[in-house]
């Protein structure tokens, strides 16, 4: 979004519609080819436990984003 100067996700939304290119370009940005977090027990564990720290103390209401 950044990258097309887009602020709203429904833009980006259309624009993903009209353009196959950028499709391929966010499925490759979104899914890393390497598995060897997942298997790496303790830094998945502690994701999962920072990860829903995170989220137990989160306010209501309040934007929650990661990547």
């Amino acid at each position: 979004m950044v990258v097309h100067k887009l602020t709203m996700l429904e833009d980006y939304v259309r624009y993903l519609e009209h353009s196959p290119t950028e499709i391929d370009l966010l499925f490759k940005d979104i899914l890393i080819s390497v598995t060897r977090f997942f298997r790496a027990g303790e830094a998945f564990y502690a994701l999962d436990e920072t990860i829903t720290k995170i989220i137990e103390t989160k306010k209501p209401g309040a934007d929650l984003a990661g990547w």
